[in-house]
């Protein structure tokens, strides 16, 4: 009996296997590194084509698919860090005095 494989998940091999074999490479809790290995995916799943088009790679959406999830993680990864590296209060502060500004509203006042 041959087995049927649907076609999404042809699609989807090589991304994943990229990601895999790019999480030894990863640091960071396991729940970070699982959302890190799905971001990869999804971009490899999504972005393959459009990746494979601007490249002019005419056969080669499943080499595109592996490299998107290989170093899809890596841009995920480097996400978490810019995310981490923000502090959230100072971030609040200045979308405060943005929204301000754009409405014509006085600066807060110190003290």
């Amino acid at each position: 009996m041959p087995l049927h494989i649907p076609p999404e998940a042809k699609d989807a091999a090589p991304g994943l296997l990229g990601a895999l074999i790019a999480i030894p490479w990863t640091q960071g809790p396991l729940l970070m590194r699982a959302s890190m290995f799905l971001g990869g995916a999804g971009l490899s799943y999504f972005g393959s084509d459009p990746f494979a088009q601007i490249m002019g790679m005419t056969s080669g959406r499943g080499f595109a698919g592996f490299v998107l999830g290989l170093f899809g993680m890596n841009v995920a990864a480097k996400i978490y860090e810019a995310i981490a590296a923000v502090a959230a209060g100072d971030l609040w502060v200045a979308v405060v005095e943005w929204l301000r500004t754009k409405l014509g509203l006085p600066a807060k006042r110190e003290g």
